[in-house]
Parts: C-alpha cells; structure tokens; sequence
C-alpha cells in the first residue's frame, strides 16, 4: 500500500531545546508548519509460518515565519526518513519470532537554524519471541523476551541523553478475552 500526505498547521506550538546544561527544553509558538511526505508498506504472508514487510516513510518538514533563525527550519523531532523491514515466523505449538531492523534518518531538537543539534539513532536491530503457555476461551497466557537494539548502537538523544544500547525486558503476559 501506498499514501501520500501533506499538513499544514497556522499556529504550530513545537517543543525545543533551551539548553543542553542544564537540560532544558519549552514549548514555543512557531508560525505556520507544514508536513508533506509519501509512505508505503509492503507485505507478504508465504504460509502460516513465516510472514515479512517492509515500510518506508519520507517526510519533509518546513516552519515559516518572520524570523530569520526559524524560517525554513524543519519540525524538530521530525525525523525526514524512516524505514522497518522484518519478518514473523510462527509455530503451531505456539511460539512466535518478531525481528526487524528500524532506520531512522536522524532529527533536530531545535527549529533554530543557528543553534539546532541534528541526532542520528541509524539503524536498530529488534526482536520480540513469545510463546504461548495456554489458550482458553476467556484467557490467554505467555511468556515473552523483548529485545531493543540488539546491535547495541549506542547514540546521542536531545537534553543530555544516550541511548544506552542493548535493553531486554522479558515476562509473562496473560490477555483475557
């Protein structure tokens, strides 16, 4: 599937960065805001094991006002290019492995043009592994592993944060009908 988009905002209000140290950051009026952009998705099932897709999404950002700092500065936080491709493989006992790689193209913290600081996560390898204990008509339960950021990419993120790299959360999970 495909769509193409385009938003524009009058009166934007866009959180920014005030300083790094201390950590700082407020919500400004920003003028008019536009968003165009396309995104598509493609996916296939090749039986009821194994199942892949792919996304993609490009988004070009633009505040306009009167001031010359901001004036054709992107959104902050917007990041222009965003991609996902993975796979799902499933078992008939139960068990199911979700892994994906995520591209983020990077983002400002700022719509200064001057004093903006660009951020780029890259490329993240995740995975998410359940398996199913029990199935019920009115409930169901499972344990699950949750792995973000398997390639333990470490990176900069806004106000004096890192991304500290692998994170694993794993427990037991129970959904009731």
């Amino acid at each position: 599937s495909a769509r193409g988009f385009y938003m524009q905002v009058d009166d934007a209000v866009v959180d920014i960065r005030v300083s790094e140290d201390p950590s700082q950051s407020k919500s400004v009026n920003a003028g008019q805001s536009s968003s165009t952009g396309f995104e598509f998705e493609a996916a296939h099932a090749f039986n009821e094991l194994l199942s892949w897709f792919v996304n993609y999404t490009y988004m070009k950002t633009e505040i306009s006002n009167d001031n010359e700092d901001q004036n054709g500065a992107n959104i902050p936080f917007a990041p222009e290019h965003v991609a996902n491709a993975g796979f799902t493989l499933s078992a008939d006992f139960g068990l199911s492995l979700n892994t994906w790689l995520n591209y983020n193209g990077g983002f400002y913290d700022s719509n200064s043009l001057a004093g903006r600081k660009e951020f780029v996560p890259g490329i993240i390898l995740n995975s998410f592994i359940s398996q199913r204990l029990l199935e019920k008509d009115a409930f169901s339960a499972e344990l699950f592993l949750q792995a973000y950021n398997l390639t333990d990419n470490s990176y900069e993120l806004p106000w004096q944060f890192q991304n500290t790299g692998l994170a694993v959360n794993a427990g037991f999970k129970i959904v009731f009908n």
